[in-house]
């Protein structure tokens, strides 16, 4: 139990342990804060290799961190992914799984947190003001809940590379997502202000989500190099996307349902740009209401875009 107060150190978790911020009188602010000669490398990552990590969670399983505030203030103005808030490395396994809720993690100069090779359940935390991703998950295989995302100078809230198996829902996440060289993902019911975006990432879901956008895609997929596992078989349904240039799009991408779609206010509802081996992708059921272009074909590949509700289009099909 942590009482109120500021924790100058970096803090190392290394085997089970419940560390929870509690409240005393009127405070209830436990906040784990940069040491007065800086952060020092603690830790390692898969993929950025030496790191400066606040509050490090590695080699062990059954940790649960909760109501703390990691303050990365001080981090200087140098952004880089080799500094965290919070990293779990190789901790956790089916079953049991490390645990960060009602966390605060802020004003950092790197990632929020980095789940890297673990199993975590990351929900209801708070991660706002990062130089980097607001939340990287690499390998192993994550539940991500009713997080709120803020502030990142990236396009990425939350970025999830080769983590099998996780889920994603209930988020809200201003600056989007995207999934690399990933499968069997969920990602349902979040509400996003940039695109999620698929790339070389093969038979995940992703449903019930709500994109609002001032520019750009709202739902994305690609595959754009040669030898890739490629971005097929995936299910986008009853997403909701309004503004942008288009409801959902794709290149080089194969076998992918989109149905019962809702877009509204985009130059374009649908672009297909199939390309030869690809294509076979089913697009129907879709709403797309007010667009400059309803379907918008680039390249067509057997798939098969009726029938879909076009209405207050200028176009109903365009050709590029």
């Amino acid at each position: 139990m942590i009482c109120p107060g500021n924790y100058p150190e970096q803090v190392v978790i290394s085997s089970p342990l419940v560390l929870k911020g509690i409240a005393n009188g009127n405070a209830s602010a436990a906040v784990i804060t940069v040491p007065a000669g800086g952060l020092v490398e603690n830790a390692i990552s898969s993929l950025f290799s030496s790191m400066k990590v606040q509050l490090l969670i590695q080699n062990t399983k059954d940790v649960s961190v909760s109501n703390l505030t990691v303050d990365g203030s001080g981090t200087g103005t140098f952004c880089s992914d080799t500094m965290a808030g919070i990293e779990i490395y190789q901790a956790g396994q089916i079953g049991h799984a490390n645990t960060i809720t009602n966390m605060v993690a802020r004003n950092g100069c790197g990632i929020g947190i980095l789940s890297d090779t673990s199993f975590a359940d990351i929900e209801s935390n708070d991660i706002h003001g990062t130089g980097g991703e607001n939340l990287y998950t690499y390998a192993g295989t994550n539940k991500i809940g009713s997080n709120t995302f803020t502030g990142t100078i990236v396009v990425q809230g939350i970025d999830s590379f080769q983590a099998t198996g996780s889920v994603a829902s209930g988020n809200t996440i201003p600056e989007g997502m995207m999934l690399l060289d990933i499968g069997g993902v969920t990602v349902a019911q979040n509400t996003v202000q940039s695109e999620i975006f698929l790339n070389e990432s093969s038979n995940n879901t992703v449903t019930n989500n709500t994109a609002i956008l001032s520019g750009g895609p709202g739902i994305e997929l690609l595959s754009d190099c040669l030898g890739c596992s490629g971005t097929m078989n995936n299910t986008i349904t009853e997403n909701k996307v309004s503004g942008g240039a288009t409801g959902v799009q794709w290149f080089n991408s194969g076998q992918n349902v989109i149905q019962n779609n809702t877009f509204t206010n985009v130059q374009s509802g649908v672009v297909i740009d199939d390309e030869p081996g690809a294509g076979g992708n089913i697009v129907k059921s879709n709403t797309v209401n007010e667009a400059t272009c309803g379907i918008d074909i680039v390249a067509l590949v057997n798939t098969a875009f009726t029938p879909n509700n076009l209405f207050n289009v200028v176009t109903r099909v365009c050709h590029h």
